[in-house]
């Protein structure tokens, strides 16, 4: 029997401000994903539009370790090509994720494993 374990993968996306466009968000992307000119290790992304919200773009990415890329790390490395709107969580994510994630970027949907945890016991 062989059993292997890795890091839970964080799916989270990054909503670029206006006038920011599907084409700069998919620049974006291919810049920072692991084997781009920016890459972060273990990080995957795509540049999507988002059709529910008009005119707004999105950065998509799974970190495949957040303790290699913690999700500050992402949003500065976005950050530096466009503003930011906002933020959003798909799923949960362990609360050392979020160390040192700028207080001042608003991020839909945040759960943490840890907080799933408590719920069950209290």
């Amino acid at each position: 029997v062989l059993v292997g374990a890795r890091p839970p993968l964080v799916a989270f996306n990054v909503e670029l401000a206006p006038p920011a466009t599907v084409t700069d968000a998919r620049r974006i992307a291919a810049a920072l994903r692991e084997g781009g000119p920016e890459g972060l290790p273990g990080v995957r992304a795509l540049g999507l539009q988002l059709p529910a919200r008009a005119g707004i773009a999105q950065v998509s990415a799974n970190v495949e370790d957040h303790r290699a890329v913690p999700l500050a790390t992402l949003v500065a490395a976005v950050a530096r090509h466009a503003a930011i709107a906002g933020c959003e969580l798909v799923g949960v994510a362990p609360r050392a994720a979020f160390a040192g994630f700028p207080g001042d970027v608003p991020v839909r949907n945040r759960r943490t494993v840890e907080d799933a945890l408590d719920a069950l016991t209290s």
